[in-house]
């Protein structure tokens, strides 16, 4: 009698150890692809936030510094103050209008733990009100530095913070600023600079210098020159010829024209030729009296 086959359903030990292990390794993978991607995601969506923020408030604040001197108030000459009202390493403040509603405002960029903050308040009844925590907004966050880099006409920088009195002599602002923050166990870090030409604000009264002399024909003229220099730092305009210069006079200047340094310096000799001014038809002599009235040096 021939007895009959069972039948072998399901899946040996062997098998089933052999489809685990495979099943564990797939898995495995997946689930790393999947963590690499998300770890990716995020790091890539931090950095964007990082730099769109950084982005967002240095754009404000170039924009709107470089209002400064704007004064449609008049709130400059009431309070006989300059347009750059502080300037420290990590803080400025500054009078222009900055809305464009034609009423100038006092406004103040400050660093405060890792958040820009902007203080801002408008001219009302002849004053700025005192800043307080209803005129401050917050600019940006998770930042780890904001510098402030003042410099003069020359490109010279100041130690901030730059004192009450060479205030006026600002003329350009470099702003830096970074933004810090950590996502998926890394530091992401991100630092953006700008330059900033405060074009409101112009040589004033202490920075023009009325000079009288006769021309060539004994008529006496009286001129401005306008020249970057404190009062009292240079009276005298130190004029030199083109030849005791060493420079090739511009199109169309006498041979009798003087060339003197538009920055201030005491001898133009010691300028290059892109800072001289010229000035012709000078009989030799000494010029200038009354006040205002300056000496010309003619060497």
């Amino acid at each position: 009698m021939k007895m009959k086959k069972k039948d072998r359903n399901g899946f040996t030990l062997l098998e089933v150890i052999i489809f685990a292990g495979i099943f564990g390794i797939v898995v495995t993978a997946v689930y790393m692809m999947y963590a690499t991607s998300h770890t990716t995601f995020t790091r890539g969506e931090n950095k964007v936030e990082l730099q769109q923020s950084a982005r967002v408030a240095l754009g404000l604040v170039a924009n709107e510094m470089m209002m400064a001197g704007y004064d449609p108030s008049d709130a400059l000459t009431t309070l006989a103050t300059s347009p750059i009202v502080t300037a420290d390493a990590d803080t400025v403040t500054f009078i222009a209008d900055v809305d464009g509603n034609n009423v100038t405002d006092q406004v103040r960029y400050r660093l405060v733990g890792d958040q820009v903050l902007r203080d801002s308040v408008s001219w009302t009844a002849g004053a700025f009100p005192a800043f307080g925590a209803g005129n401050t907004s917050e600019l940006a966050d998770r930042v780890a530095t904001l510098d402030f880099t003042y410099f003069d006409f020359s490109g010279d920088p100041f130690a901030a913070p730059v004192p009450g009195g060479l205030v006026d002599n600002i003329r350009l602002i470099t702003v830096g600023l970074t933004t810090q923050d950590t996502a998926a166990n890394r530091q992401e870090t991100f630092t953006l600079t700008t330059d900033v030409r405060l074009r409101n604000i112009l040589p004033g009264a202490d920075n023009s210098y009325t000079y009288q002399f006769d021309d060539k024909d004994g008529v006496t003229l009286t001129r401005e020159f306008t020249r970057r220099v404190t009062p009292g730092a240079l009276a005298d305009l130190n004029l030199k010829t083109a030849s005791a210069l060493g420079v090739t006079p511009p199109e169309g200047c006498l041979p009798t024209c003087y060339g003197y340094d538009i920055n201030g310096a005491s001898d133009p000799a010691s300028v290059p030729p892109e800072d001289l001014g010229w000035v012709g038809d000078l009989d030799e002599g000494t010029y200038g009296s009354g006040t205002d009235i300056h000496d010309l040096v003619l060497q």
